[in-house]
């Protein structure tokens, strides 16, 4: 029971929603774009995260334009403070450290599910947890490229890792 709240926590912690900003719908991308349409729709839903919306020519013609013809780019007013939770801010903040932080994020609760359930056990949750943290990001919507494979190496040294120390512990 043990071993599972900590697989649970985990889970909760870095799968969904993850340590990313929730900005992204699970599954389909949400899409806003003109479509032509009969004269008789205006708005049409094709799913529940696709809305297509077509404007009426004869109301946009009769308003006339407030916004100038030429707007100058405003400038940035700063940075925008890094938001989220202290995996998240962690992520930023000690970016160089990207790997021995994602093989240490896998690792402490591999051990601690090891020393709970045993290494067998320990090392299928881990597994489970690894391919479920990357699934969830390519379920959210941002993708799997050549830093997730390097996050699943990561993730298999901090296993790796955590399969060594706990049999040292076990034979001492």
């Amino acid at each position: 029971m043990g071993a599972a709240a900590v697989f649970v926590t985990m889970g909760a912690l870095a799968v969904v929603p993850g340590p990313w900003k929730v900005q992204r719908p699970f599954g389909d991308a949400f899409v806003i774009r003109e479509v032509p349409q009969s004269a008789d729709a205006r708005t049409r839903v094709q799913s529940p995260t696709d809305v297509t919306v077509q404007a009426d020519p004869t109301k946009l013609a009769a308003k006339p334009s407030t916004t100038p013809a030429f707007a100058a780019p405003q400038q940035a007013l700063g940075k925008i403070p890094v938001q989220g939770g202290l995996l998240l801010k962690a992520k930023h903040y000690l970016e160089p450290l990207r790997p021995l932080l994602h093989a240490l994020l896998i690792m402490m609760p591999t051990l601690a599910m090891a020393w709970l359930a045993g290494w067998r056990s320990a090392l299928v949750l881990a597994v489970l947890l690894s391919i479920a943290i990357e699934s969830a990001q390519i379920a959210f919507g941002y993708g799997f490229d050549r830093v997730d494979v390097a996050d699943l190496l990561y993730d298999a040294l901090g296993i790796a890792a955590a399969m060594i120390v706990a049999k040292i512990c076990v034979k001492r």
